[in-house]
């Protein structure tokens, strides 16, 4: 066994996997570009059990169907080796078996009791995280960064960015300035503050924040680049500064790499905020609809999904929207009952009432919207990303009670 500098060790008969691993954790900590170089560890010794996991969680991360796939013959790998690994290495392997599993709620418990085992586990909080996001679970993300050693590298943009999302603003913004403090190059850091002051402070408080640290996202994976220039878009667009939002849309967000699913929320969340704002957005819905439609019957999380169906109904792709429906409706009809809420209370309503509200029929946008807007949460995605579902009600609020007003006159 060969101890990690994250906690935990590896059973591995390559002298070399060990450096490869601790590498791997450390990019996917800070969002860098070289995270895929686990595949090589997997490679050199097929009898590892935690660089197959780590291959496997490559491909788990980008949340999409073809992901899944790939994932399938090293997590298989994985598993048929857990056995001869200790109980660290086997409950990670486990943990990620239960994700591919498509048992989102099993895995984000397993992670976070082997956060709670190994506090300088970072990668496994990381991947709590993620899913207790996806999943809408709050508290299992205070809980993940309550067990985190706040001294290991890249802690304190986990603790911050768990700390935002449950309200604790104050507490996100001194954590998060600390954390880049300590190390400028952690992105998530950045990204926690420029949450905790979205709202209380307003866009120039985004901006000053955000902008002199610019230069440190480009060394970032393409989600974290698109991702922090969103925020700094965001600002500008609440400035009023529509061209200046439109900017970042064509430079920086969209186009970077315009497969991942990742990249595609950001670019898809800025346009629809632009076009609700009043922008003149011209054509730009079409590139976008053309790669979202590869991921419209995805339906492996929510939030994903009423993005894509976004782009498909602006770009005005109605038949293959009512396809992406009719599979959200497959989904929360077959669905294990530990995970079918989120979709049949939150997916499905918010589905039927954004096509309801892109062909005008206002009044069953609203009660569609209404039904799924006091648990929108559980659909996934951060506080900062679900404005986008609330405006887009109150938009078709705003469009009913017109209708309203001009059948009374």
């Amino acid at each position: 066994m060969t101890s990690l500098s994250g906690g935990g060790a590896v059973r591995t008969a390559s002298s070399r996997v060990p450096a490869i691993i601790d590498s791997f954790r450390a990019e996917f900590l800070s969002h860098g570009t070289r995270a895929g170089d686990v595949v090589r560890a997997a490679e050199l010794d097929p009898d590892c059990a935690l660089a197959q996991a780590y291959a496997a969680a490559l491909h788990l991360s980008l949340q999409t169907a073809d992901g899944v796939a790939a994932a399938d013959a090293p997590i298989a790998r994985a598993v048929a080796l857990a056995g001869r690994a200790d109980e660290w290495e086997r409950a990670v392997v486990m943990a990620f078996a239960a994700w591919h599993g498509d048992r989102p709620t099993e895995a984000a418990a397993r992670f976070t009791a082997i956060v709670e085992s190994c506090p300088r586990d970072l990668i496994s909080a990381k991947f709590a995280q993620l899913l207790h996001i996806n999943l809408g679970d709050v508290r299992g993300m205070m809980r993940v960064a309550n067990a985190i050693d706040e001294d290991a590298p890249y802690a304190g943009g986990l603790i911050a960015f768990a700390a935002e999302q449950t309200g604790d603003i104050e507490a996100a913004e001194r954590i998060g300035r600390g954390a880049t403090a300590r190390d400028a190059d952690d992105p998530w850091a950045h990204h926690a503050v420029a949450h905790a002051v979205h709202n209380r402070d307003g866009p120039d408080a985004v901006l000053a924040w955000m902008l002199p640290l610019g230069d440190r996202w480009d060394r970032c994976s393409s989600f974290m680049y698109t991702h922090s220039w969103w925020h700094v878009a965001l600002a500008h667009l609440a400035q009023g500064n529509h061209a200046a939002a439109l900017a970042l849309y064509d430079d920086r967000i969209w186009g970077v790499r315009k497969t991942y699913v990742q990249d595609q929320v950001n670019a898809i969340s800025l346009l629809a905020r632009l076009e609700l704002a009043g922008a003149d957005v011209g054509d730009r819905w079409n590139d976008l609809a053309d790669h979202a439609a590869a991921r419209a019957a995805d339906q492996l999380n929510p939030f994903h999904d009423f993005h894509m169906l976004h782009a498909l109904l602006r770009a005005g792709r109605i038949a293959e929207a009512r396809d992406t429906i009719a599979a959200i409706e497959d989904r929360a009809a077959r669905i294990d009952a530990a995970e079918a809420f989120p979709w049949r209370a939150v997916a499905l309503p918010y589905a039927r009432g954004l096509s309801a509200w892109a062909a005008g029929d206002h009044l069953s946008a609203r009660r569609a919207f209404h039904a799924a807007t006091p648990t929108l949460v559980r659909g996934g995605g951060s506080n900062v990303q679900r404005e986008l579902f609330l405006a887009i009600a109150a938009d078709n609020d705003r469009l009913l009670a017109a209708e309203g007003r001009q059948a009374a006159a």
